[in-house]
């Protein structure tokens, strides 16, 4: 099969076994029976274009009672955008809508706060207030500081060679998370197949994660989180989170922010990974992410406490846990403010004073 959403590369079925004139499949003169049938292959097709329902099914493909359910191919197993999945013997497929308002753009909403609202100016005070209310904002705006600068991204400042990252809760620890904060729509994967660790059930289940220390070494302000999905299936996407931060090691972790993000359980529209049609890269802003790719946007108004290193973790995936095995994202960003290094005072905390409070006047007087 050949297409933009095929999964390609792949050998459906299953061979004979064995592979010669004693299997049972054999007929002579390099004849076989098939083991996998048309109906196998249509099925998974008719699902792709939307048709879900088993009686359906069985009305396009009257032959598809012949076999059981999971013989036959899904959508899932041929195309990256499949919405079905043999499940313990029965068909379960993804609710999937495609509604335009699913990814809002975070520009118009970045400051929601900075217009007053007509109740503090109905009846104006005629002396000043002592004690400005602030009840009329829902999410004040909290003030950063004034030496700081504001950027995309915090864990991408920086360049490539200048960040690391700790990966938990996957058993490809080895693989490069920073696909993740790269500025592109490359995806990580999150393989958690094995080990029990992808089972709520299993005493080694353990949720993902990233531990991120951006090696430039600055301290950083968070503002908000932005996940741009993958290319492939709605139900590998990280549905909650987790942010918490500290200044070193040393310390415990600290809350900032946790949630679900918007447009997930209703299914995000799909990003293109980098290939000759599409570079793969996010133009964004600390104002807006790029609004040529799909991405959800959550904004922190009034965090305000700076921190050295990240722990991001995903306790649901969009699926959890009927789909549990692996999850995936193409980026996150945290926008937000980097802090410029403090200046260092150890030279200049006790300068001598004795040269330079009476200088060279005993040489001086001692020439005459």
């Amino acid at each position: 099969m050949l297409g933009g959403s095929v999964k390609g590369g792949n050998i459906m079925g299953d061979f004979p076994t064995p592979l010669g004139p004693d299997s049972d499949y054999w007929l002579g003169r390099g004849r076989w029976i098939p083991s996998t049938p048309w109906d196998a292959v249509f099925n998974a097709v008719s699902q792709w274009m939307g048709v879900h329902d088993d009686a359906d099914l069985d009305e396009i493909l009257p032959n598809r009672e012949s076999f059981s359910t999971c013989s036959l191919f899904s959508d899932k197993d041929l195309f990256t955008d499949g919405a079905c999945a043999c499940v313990d013997g029965a068909t379960v497929c993804d609710d999937i809508t495609y509604a335009p308002t699913l990814v809002p753009t975070g520009s118009p909403s970045f400051s929601p706060s900075k217009n007053p609202t007509s109740s503090p100016t109905t009846v104006p005070s005629d002396s000043p207030s002592s004690s400005p209310s602030f009840s009329p904002s829902e999410n004040p705006t909290a003030d950063l500081p004034d030496d700081g600068w504001l950027v995309a991204n915090i864990f991408a400042n920086g360049g490539s060679t200048a960040r690391q990252a700790e990966v938990f809760g996957c058993i490809n620890d080895s693989a490069n998370p920073w696909k993740m904060f790269d500025g592109t729509t490359n995806k990580f994967k999150c393989d958690r197949s094995e080990n029990g660790i992808g089972d709520p059930s299993n005493v080694n289940f353990t949720i993902p994660g990233f531990i991120i220390s951006p090696n430039h070494g600055q301290l950083t302000i968070a503002k908000g989180i932005r996940f741009y999905p993958t290319s492939t299936n709605f139900g590998d996407d990280p549905k909650t989170y987790l942010l918490e931060g500290r200044v070193n090691s040393t310390l415990p972790w600290t809350f900032i922010a946790e949630g679900a993000f918007p447009g997930v359980a209703q299914g995000l529209p799909r990003n293109n990974q980098e290939s000759d049609m599409d570079d793969g890269v996010i133009n964004s802003s600390y104002e807006s992410g790029d609004t040529n790719r799909s991405f959800t946007f959550i904004e922190y108004h009034s965090h305000v406490e700076s921190f050295l290193e990240y722990r991001l973790s995903f306790p649901e995936g969009r699926n959890h846990p009927k789909n549990r095995n692996q999850m995936q994202w193409a980026e996150i960003e945290i926008p937000g403010m980097m802090l410029p290094f403090e200046p260092s005072v150890s030279p200049t905390l006790a300068p001598s004073m004795s040269p330079t409070v009476s200088p060279s006047k005993a040489p001086t007087v001692s020439k005459f």
